[in-house]
């Protein structure tokens, strides 16, 4: 995804946010090398705000990119070496674990700790706020506990678990799992047959691959599938699901969601009729409502066409 001026105005990004930009990249740059530049500036606040401005305003494909994207640059790392300096600057109490071994284990209690492994097998924990975990192995398994932490995992069959509020799971391999239980979580997997599953409140989940599962019980939430017949479950009110690949089923048991489906797809969505009782809606695209446009559910039971 090319990022340019522009789309940070949009944004609404800040003056100073804006000349740095203008200054590294004038003619703009992909989403890896701009997150990639921030972070050897030790311009962590702008990654972040970068990464959250993606996930509000990004359809399920786009998405997919950034993903791959974060992903990507934590694989690149590993194959260097892991040199996580030219990453992160050192602070004072942080604790930079480091291992290319197969069947590491790594773990660090400090707050603003960052560990890395490139082995297959690895094991990763980190209960201190503002963590920052990533391995890039086959079969590897991320928890961090604490507010605000960092997972990114670019093997096959990795396992990311967060608890903290405002957590940032990423994952490339196929088959991966993410779970986030803080409030304004966010989840992206680009792989195929990946699971992601949020139980906070105003929770993000983006799925690029094909039949990918996503799940979210928090009101407020949003997920995004762009991979075909790919599954979304939302049970919190104020829902919005987006599954644009063909053959996508979205079900939904929380009130006044919107959604959007792909050809093929189809949605079941709760309402409240005239009487106040609620009942589902069922649509199936072609039939009662068209793809790749927004619907909500009036107190009729009819679809509604309402913008993005």
């Amino acid at each position: 995804m090319k990022i340019n001026l522009e789309l940070l105005k949009n944004w609404g990004a800040c003056s100073d946010g804006e000349s740095y930009f203008s200054e590294k990249f004038p003619n703009g740059a992909d989403y890896a090398a701009v997150i990639t530049q921030c972070d050897l500036d030790d311009k962590e606040d702008y990654h972040q705000w970068l990464f959250c401005n993606a996930f509000a305003h990004l359809d399920a494909k786009e998405l997919g990119e950034i993903t791959q994207g974060e992903t990507a640059q934590i694989s690149g790392y590993a194959q260097k070496g892991l040199e996580l300096l030219t990453l992160l600057q050192q602070e004072i109490k942080d604790t930079n674990t480091i291992s290319k071994d197969a069947e590491s284990r790594l773990a660090a209690s400090g707050v603003r700790s960052r560990l890395a492994a490139s082995g297959d097998w690895s094991r990763l924990a980190a209960s201190g706020d503002w963590s920052r975990l990533a391995a890039s192995g086959a079969e590897s398994r991320l928890a961090a506990s604490g507010a605000e932490s960092r997972l990114a995992a670019s093997g096959d069959w990795s396992q990311l678990a967060a608890s903290g509020v405002r957590s940032q799971l990423a994952a490339s391999g196929d088959w991966s799992r993410l779970a986030a239980s803080g409030v304004r979580s966010q989840l992206a997997a680009s792989g195929a047959e990946s699971r992601l599953a949020a139980s906070g409140v105003r929770s993000q989940l983006a799925a690029s691959g094909v039949r990918s599962q996503l799940a979210a019980s928090g009101a407020e939430s949003r997920l995004a599938a762009s991979g075909d017949w790919s599954r979304l479950a939302a049970s919190g009110d104020w829902s919005r699901l987006a599954a644009s690949g063909e053959n996508s089923i979205i079900a939904s048991a929380g009130l006044d969601s919107n959604f959007i489906i792909g050809k093929g797809g189809c949605a079941a969505i709760p309402y409240k009729d005239e009487n106040g009782k609620v009942r589902f809606a069922i649509a199936y695209e072609g039939e009662n409502i068209k793809a790749d446009t927004w619907y909500e559910v009036n107190t009729k039971g009819k679809f509604v066409e309402v913008e993005a």
